[in-house]
């Protein structure tokens, strides 16, 4: 039985298709009312298990969504 994706494995598996990881973070920074460093540390960090409040899952995954689009169309 396959197991169903989280929206939380789905945010860890766009992340590291990100190239550039600092603009991405000060994106979701501006966007979720938050700062980079919190984002960074608390929301984007194995140690902390992508600790990312359910409430910002949806608009992460657009955001990264978009971010992916973007940089595929430039390389």
């Amino acid at each position: 039985m396959e197991k169903e994706i989280t929206k939380i494995d789905n945010i860890k598996e766009l992340y590291s298709k990100i190239v550039k990881k600092g603009d991405f973070i000060k994106l979701v920074a501006d966007e979720c009312n938050r700062k980079p460093n919190t984002v960074r540390t608390h929301w984007f960090s194995s140690a902390n298990f992508y600790s990312i409040p359910k409430d910002f899952q949806e608009r992460i995954i657009f955001l990264a969504q978009n971010t992916i689009n973007a940089q595929n169309k430039v390389s």
